[in-house]
């Protein structure tokens, strides 16, 4: 038997991959493509939906796209614990 919280990330893993695919056809979005890491364990990285509607292209997770303004969300995310911990 594995260890019970790597058991629950891998299933929460496969939770978000199974609520990404229906999201991504629910809500009509082209393309999503994710990937899930925690320590040196890579738990879900996959793509849904099309990288190119028109020519029917498969969305996977080599696709490389434009960070832009979404890495102030990961730069903050990273920050909070670390503000909080200062705090201490």
């Amino acid at each position: 038997m594995g260890d019970p919280q790597s058991d629950l990330l891998r299933d929460g893993a496969v939770y978000a991959g199974n609520w990404l695919a229906h999201q991504q056809q629910y809500r009509e979005i082209p393309g999503v493509t994710a990937a899930i890491q925690y320590q040196d364990q890579l738990l879900l990285i996959a793509g849904y939906g099309y990288a190119n509607l028109e020519q029917q292209i498969p969305m996977t997770s080599t696709h490389i796209f434009r960070i832009a303004s979404h890495s102030k969300t990961c730069t903050a995310t990273a920050i909070i614990p670390l503000a909080g911990h200062r705090q201490r």
